[in-house]
């Protein structure tokens, strides 16, 4: 899902350079030995795309899972296993409900009659470099009326900023001091040792998620990314996170502050779906371009984000035809259609295209694109 806030193409705030927290440094332990770990490593940048983990966004989607805060697209923003796990969590530790989980139905209310609050899910990746308490303190001090240029912590000025500037009325501030209030309590209470078992169960399937990356689609895909500007960046793997992703392209002028956040599903035939998941993301930069250009794709707001949904899954697979073509057929196992398991290549290309339909002119014109880079 591409940012449709603040995007390379249209910014309201600089943004500080990344940092990152990667999740190969961390090892099982307490939930605050995890996090300290995590957030130890964050100071050095990335030589290419890196695979992350970072806390605070988990902490965030995971609350956007529990409240079941959807969007409007083909694809689910939230896995729903995700969000029935941690139930099934709390309920064998007997905490069920939390602060969250009760509050869950008013601010999902909420969430839904204002769009403004879309911004939410986008919000954790405009903290890239904050703490989870740096950000959450952020977040409270903006609920309250503080000016972000107040805040001395560069980590989360940009954040605050964004988030200050976006929900501008008492009313939506008063909602997000109470999601803010539910993710503290929520951490205190559950997540924090939730997290940091998440962690310690996927640390080696990350590990090789990178190892695959670097091996199989970094290289194939070197020339596109240098060509829509996302030579370097962070892939941060979150559970909460369903087949809808999320891209923020940073500062323009640094060539290596972008962020993709995506799921950490495995799916039945196609093991690397995080990965694919990356290419949609990394595909919108030219989806956006095509769609602007061209005047049947001019609809409304929710027409025009469904059919740009649709337009990046096929031009994922579009990419890897070109550059990649056996990984095309994994890839078009990763996003959800009516192909069974066990179907083959060519019925599972026709389930792909029937769930993921392009008038004509785009597909051209997406083909054109990507064949000029």
């Amino acid at each position: 899902m591409k940012d449709v806030t603040n995007r390379r193409t249209q910014r309201s705030f600089p943004a500080p350079g990344l940092s990152v927290i990667l999740l190969l440094g961390i090892a099982a332990g307490t939930a605050a030995d995890a996090e300290a770990q995590a957030t130890a490593s964050a100071q050095s940048s990335p030589r290419t795309w890196s695979v992350a983990n970072l806390p605070h966004v988990d902490l965030w989607y995971h609350g956007l899972a529990v409240v079941d805060f959807e969007g409007f697209g083909p694809l689910d923003f939230y896995s729903d296993d995700y969000a029935a796990r941690a139930r099934q969590e709390k309920e064998q530790l007997g905490i069920f409900p939390t602060q969250l989980d009760e509050l869950a139905p008013r601010l999902r209310s909420a969430f839904e009659r204002d769009s403004t609050f879309e911004v939410f899910h986008f919000m954790p990746l405009y903290f890239a470099a904050a703490s989870r308490g740096g950000m959450l303190d952020a977040l409270g001090e903006v609920a309250q009326g503080t000016d972000a240029a107040q805040i001395s912590d560069l980590t989360v000025r940009f954040g605050a900023a964004a988030a200050a500037a976006v929900l501008s009325r008492p009313s939506q501030r008063q909602v997000l001091a109470e999601f803010v209030e539910a993710l503290e309590e929520e951490w205190r209470a559950f997540y924090s040792s939730f997290w940091a078992k998440l962690a310690a169960e996927n640390m080696e399937r990350y590990r090789q998620l990178q190892e695959t990356w670097d091996g199989r689609f970094a290289t194939a895909l070197a020339g596109y990314l240098q060509g829509v500007n996302l030579d370097q960046g962070i892939i941060v793997v979150t559970p909460p996170l369903g087949p809808e992703g999320r891209i923020f392209e940073g500062d323009p002028g640094n060539r290596a502050d972008n962020l993709i956040a995506v799921r950490a599903d495995v799916v039945q035939g196609a093991p690397n779906a995080t990965l694919h998941s990356v290419v949609r993301e990394a595909c919108y930069p030219v989806v956006r371009r095509v769609m602007n250009n061209l005047a049947s794709a001019r609809q409304d707001r929710v027409s025009a984000e469904r059919a740009s949904s649709r337009a990046a899954v096929r031009c994922g697979a579009i990419l890897l035809e070109q550059r990649a073509p056996e990984l095309v057929e994994e890839y078009r196992r990763s996003f959800p259609t009516l192909a069974p398991a066990e179907a083959g290549p060519e019925e599972v290309a026709r389930e792909f295209v029937r769930a993921f339909p392009l008038d004509e002119e785009v597909e051209v014109a997406l083909r054109a694109a990507l064949r000029e880079m």
